[in-house]
């Protein structure tokens, strides 16, 4: 147990662990070993220490493996939020926190007076923490940045006050709903840390959370695009860790699994990119892209023919359309269609036949979709001849598979 903590002081490490054998799939301290076994066993002691309820553990002839499974009637709550509220800190840092906020509590007080305050209340102890007037003044600035404090002008004095704090209780409904739904749902979910505990009215059927470690680097795209500045990825793939200067223009997530994507401009291959956030290891911001606005209209311009996250081979649009027979009764099977086409159109094209037509940058990716519908489709119209016979040689294979005639 000797040098275990649940607390940690950089996320980095506790996200891969989680990326490589929770999200990625099941595996055993060998196959995880990147670094010493201590390593391993540390860092899975501290990730069941928030999520043992979700967590279990098989053995086969490989030996132990461990294994995470959420299911979203019985976690009605993210509990990989719980990682976000165990960050490290030093003695000195919580000391510091809390005579700050329990000295401006009976009111305003210019930096001067804090110090001296906080210098009191420390030198009642046997054994006085050490304590300066520049950590004061960074852990001020720090405060009010982020808006923790109040800070205003009288004459040549700063001075320092909390801020009234707001009633959360008519934003109860609303929080619950932010933190399970929206990106970087944590704030809502600390701020309801704030309310008794209460069980959520919300499930949702499709809950996407394993997402949710990657939400610093998420965090640090938001800002990036804000301020319309290029950035350092450093990512990883299957085989090889590597950087990339990029300018971010959207995030986006699938509405399948969940996966979100980065969708940014590489000067250096002169193109559009998609990059998966959970394979982007460190954001780094850089300088101002003076050219932001015009290539973000121009990515909205091609937006629309983006059926998932690829952005196709050439980036040149091919052509997906399929006819599908809709009996009647079966008005459900045309509604799913109207709402699931993204940027095709649906028309009627006969008795009881519909025809849905798109253009893409890549319409393999459509192909798992267009499955759903088998057994209503008529026919198959691809530009690109080779996904089509993809498709139907998939068909047949299911037919010789089934034992079916063609």
């Amino acid at each position: 147990m000797a040098g275990y903590s649940e607390l940690i002081k950089n996320f980095e490490r506790v996200r891969a662990y989680i990326r490589e054998f929770y999200v990625y799939g099941c595996k055993g301290r060998e196959e995880a070993a990147k670094k010493s076994a201590r390593t391993y066993d540390n860092e899975k002691r501290r990730i069941e220490s928030w999520l043992r309820e979700y967590m279990g553990a098989r053995r086969d002839r490989e030996g132990k493996t461990v294994f995470l499974s959420l299911d979203s009637r019985r976690a009605a709550e993210n509990p990989f939020f719980r990682a976000f509220a165990a960050k490290s800190f030093t003695d000195a840092d919580i000391t510091l926190h809390f005579l700050l906020f329990d000295i401006l509590l009976d009111g305003e007080r210019t930096q001067a007076q804090l110090t001296e305050e906080i210098s009191s209340r420390l030198n009642a102890f046997d054994e006085p923490l050490p304590f300066d007037e520049s950590t004061l003044r960074k852990k001020l600035g720090e405060y009010a940045d982020k808006g923790l404090l109040r800070k205003r002008t009288e004459g040549r004095r700063v001075l320092y006050s909390l801020p009234p704090s707001p009633d959360l209780a008519p934003l109860r409904a609303a929080l619950e709903f932010f933190s399970e739904t929206a990106p970087l749902g944590e704030a809502g979910a600390f701020l309801l840390d704030k309310l008794p505990s209460r069980p959520s009215p919300f499930r949702f059927k499709h809950h996407y959370v394993t997402g949710t470690p990657d939400d610093e680097i998420l965090l640090s795209l938001f800002e990036a695009m804000r301020d319309k500045k290029r950035v350092l990825l450093h990512k990883t793939s299957r085989k090889k860790e590597n950087e990339c200067t990029v300018v971010p223009l959207c995030v986006g997530a699938g509405v399948q699994s969940g996966r979100r994507y980065l969708f940014a401009w590489e000067p250096a291959h002169k193109s559009f990119r998609s990059f998966r956030l959970d394979f982007i290891l460190r954001v780094k911001a850089l300088d101002v892209c003076e050219n932001f606005d015009k290539l973000r209209e121009k990515f909205n311009h091609i937006r629309p023919y983006i059926w998932g996250a690829s952005l196709g081979r050439s980036s040149k649009k091919e052509l997906v359309q399929f006819t599908l027979k809709i009996e009647k009764g079966e008005e459900y099977i045309l509604r799913r269609l109207l709402r699931e086409r993204r940027g095709g159109s649906v028309e009627q094209t006969g008795e009881n036949e519909w025809t849905f037509r798109a253009e893409v940058f890549d319409s393999e990716e459509t192909l798992g979709w267009i499955r759903t519908f088998t057994g209503r489709i008529l026919s198959l119209d691809f530009s690109d001849r080779t996904v089509e016979n993809k498709f139907k040689e998939d068909l047949r294979a299911m037919y010789r598979l089934y034992g079916l005639e063609e």
